[in-house]
C-alpha cells in the first residue's frame, strides 16, 4: 500500500532562502533554503538537532508561484511535523506546519 499524502496545500520545488529559528523566538538563527513549500508549511534540511513536535519560527520571502501575488515576506510560526534521517548525511529533512504567519 502506498504512502497517504496529508497535504491539504500544493507543494512547490522552491529553493528559497530561509530564517529558521529553533524552539524559542530567541533560540540563535540559522540560515538555510527550502527544498519544497507551501502556504502551509515548508521542508528544509538542516544538521541542528530537531524532533517532531518543536515549535519553529520561519522568516522567507514567499514566492508568486506559491501565494499567487507578488513576494512578501512572512514571519510564521508553525511545528515540526516530520523529520527523515538522511542515510550517509549529517543532515535531516524537516517538514513543519505552519500555524500563524505575519506578512
Amino acid at each position: 500500500m502506498g504512502k497517504i499524502d496529508r497535504r491539504e496545500a500544493q507543494r512547490f520545488s522552491l529553493s528559497v532562502p530561509l530564517r529558521v529559528r529553533l524552539g524559542t523566538r530567541t533560540a540563535p538563527e540559522e540560515l538555510v533554503a527550502t527544498v519544497n513549500l507551501s502556504e502551509r508549511g515548508v521542508y528544509f534540511e538542516t544538521a541542528s538537532p530537531v524532533r517532531e513536535g518543536l515549535g519553529v519560527h520561519l522568516t522567507l520571502e514567499m514566492p508568486p508561484e506559491v501565494t499567487g501575488v507578488p513576494v512578501t515576506l512572512w514571519n510564521c510560526a508553525g511545528e515540526v511535523v516530520r523529520v527523515e534521517r538522511r542515510n550517509g548525511s549529517a543532515k535531516v529533512g524537516v517538514g513543519v506546519r505552519i500555524d500563524h504567519w505575519k506578512c
